[in-house]
């Protein structure tokens, strides 16, 4: 390739990311009360959002110990490629409680929280009542998404979080 050809490609790909960051949702302004608007018609409890985040710290540490066994000179080939997995492991669970909690939203409710232990799946479903028909399709819901034998299903009302 052309010098002219490769610079022409850097600046396409800078407006590219500009234009993706003028337009991204991520940069919704949040409202003054317990709610931030996601999309027009979400809301998310910032009671909930504490609980990701310290979630999303105790797996920041974890991921932080792996990274140190994979830059040390003294970890073997079998413990680096251990701790390789493990981080894998850590950011697959992640990624399907996000995703799992998304789809919980888009069944209509409020707001939830999906944390996968090792004695199986807690989801806490931010809603006034949930019928014996609600829990059993959330719970086929997270059985899909998780190799688990046990899902924990529990919900309370937007006004106890207050």
């Amino acid at each position: 390739m052309k010098k002219n050809q490769i610079a022409l490609l850097c600046l396409t790909a800078v407006v590219m990311l500009a234009v993706w960051y003028i337009k991204s949702p991520l940069n919704s302004v949040p409202s003054d009360d317990n709610t931030v608007t996601v999309g027009g018609n979400s809301t998310r409890l910032d009671a909930l959002k504490e609980m990701r985040e310290a979630l999303r710290v105790e797996r920041s540490l974890e991921v932080a110990a792996l990274d140190s066994i994979i830059a040390s000179e003294s970890s073997t080939i079998a413990e680096k490629n251990t701790a390789i997995n493990e981080k894998q492991t850590i950011s697959d669970l992640t990624e399907k409680e996000v995703l799992m909690e998304l789809s919980i939203i888009n069944l209509g409710y409020t707001d939830a929280f999906v944390h996968h232990t090792t004695d199986g799946v807690e989801v806490l479903v931010v809603a006034d009542a949930l019928s014996e028909t609600e829990v059993i399709q959330i719970m086929n819901l997270t059985y899909s998404s998780f190799t688990t034998e046990t899902v924990i299903v529990t919900y309370k009302a937007a006004s106890e979080f207050k």
